[in-house]
């Protein structure tokens, strides 16, 4: 479980998240039987206000917001992604 400091509309907040499957690049050959598309980069966590407390009043605020939503999940998504490479070091 992974937790880091955001802002949902605007609002500071943390971010947990849950569960994630990293992102596996799809890997293209000559021979089909031997290609695999790409899978991962998803997961699932949620709103915490700043005191750690579930936020559910600041999900609902991003559920209503669907360009809002997109921006969260591409934190999540560069946070997990970013920390992953950066533990390989």
């Amino acid at each position: 479980m992974t937790e880091f400091n955001a802002r949902v509309c605007g609002i500071p907040c943390i971010i947990r998240v849950t569960y994630w499957e990293a992102y596996q690049p799809a890997i293209i050959r000559s021979d089909p039987g031997y290609s695999y598309p790409s899978e991962g980069g998803d997961g699932e966590w949620e709103i915490l206000d700043s005191r750690g407390r579930l936020a559910p009043w600041l999900q609902s605020k991003l559920d209503k917001d669907p360009d809002e939503q997109d921006r969260v999940s591409g934190l999540v998504y560069n946070h997990m992604e970013n920390e992953r490479y950066d533990d390989d070091y």
